[in-house]
């Protein structure tokens, strides 16, 4: 197995189920200012590591703009081109030349072939030397990936933001991706069973139990590759993170093996958190309450 080149050690990534407050969190940690990560621009022009330069025009020795994601800030007409961190499944999506299906497969047993995992690997090396860092950090929600992740990056360093399953549920509900994608059908694939295939095309009229099921399927199989990788991981739980948020700050820090950092903390000074978590009871009714628990309780041959 090759070796990794010293911008790739150590590389961070941040996971969780989507809706956890993965990007909340991360925003927050990859103002490092040791940390390269993929960008928005990345899902724009998928394959190009040049537009890793865009970085150098927001963010160089005469002035920083550090583009906001809407789902924590207001955002201004700049925001639109700024250079922001993503997750940018049209890069992965080139990288992996169909040989995998990252944005919705578990990738269980998938692995890149030797020349593709090359190329990804360049592709990755060259982007933390244009952006001008030293360290790579990426943000993936859905699956975690560990295995195919470790086989690029064997020394990765995982951080696994968790939050409680009634509220991730309803926010799924909520959003027009999973409105459009998993709200009546299995999004993500490679870990679902005969019997969890026949059932889900039996309740595709019951988007919240649908979502239960496949909520609990990530947690299933994250804590499985866990046990089997070992693999170094950090846990984050999101509704401690809102209430103190330097602590858990400090934590990844620590984990990661980096510095304080003025960038973090101005960044988490300007934005400030507020926990705004609602009872379980305003987000479903008692009986969709009790369908959603008896789902995630569920025992499958």
């Amino acid at each position: 197995m090759r070796k990794s080149k010293s911008v790739l050690d150590r590389p961070i990534i941040v996971f969780g189920t989507g809706r956890s407050g993965t990007t909340i969190i991360s925003e927050a940690l990859l103002r490092h200012e040791l940390l390269a990560f993929p960008s928005n621009y990345d899902e724009w022009f998928p394959g190009r590591s040049n537009v890793a330069y865009f970085r150098r025009i927001f963010d160089n020795a005469r002035w920083r703009y550090e583009g906001k994601k809407k789902q924590i800030n207001s955002t201004g007409f700049l925001n639109r081109i700024a250079f922001i961190p993503g997750e940018s499944y049209s890069m992965w999506s080139f990288l992996c030349r169909g040989e995998v299906n990252f944005s919705r497969g578990f990738l269980l047993d998938d692995r890149l072939s030797g020349p593709t995992r090359s190329r990804a690997i360049t592709f990755f090396e060259e982007m933390v030397r244009k952006q001008r860092r030293s360290r790579l950090a990426l943000k993936i929600t859905g699956p975690s990936r560990l295995g195919f992740l470790l086989d690029l990056f064997p020394n990765a360093r995982f951080i696994r933001i968790t939050r409680d399953a009634v509220p991730t549920i309803s926010s799924w509900l909520k959003v027009d991706f999973w409105r459009s994608k998993g709200a009546s059908r299995l999004w993500w694939q490679g870990a679902y069973s005969p019997e969890q295939v026949q059932w889900a095309d039996g309740h595709k009229g019951h988007p919240h139990m649908l979502a239960a099921m496949q909520y609990a399927k990530l947690m299933e199989v994250a804590q499985y590759e866990m046990e089997s990788t070992n693999a170094p991981v950090l846990e984050v739980p999101y509704e401690q993170f809102i209430t103190e948020p330097k602590y858990w700050m400090k934590k990844m820090l620590n984990f990661c093996e980096l510095e304080s950092s003025g960038w973090i903390d101005d960044y988490m000074d300007r934005n400030p958190l507020r926990a705004n978590e609602r009872p379980d009871v305003e987000l479903f009714s008692d009986r969709e309450l009790s369908e959603i628990r008896q789902m995630l309780n569920k025992k499958w041959k």
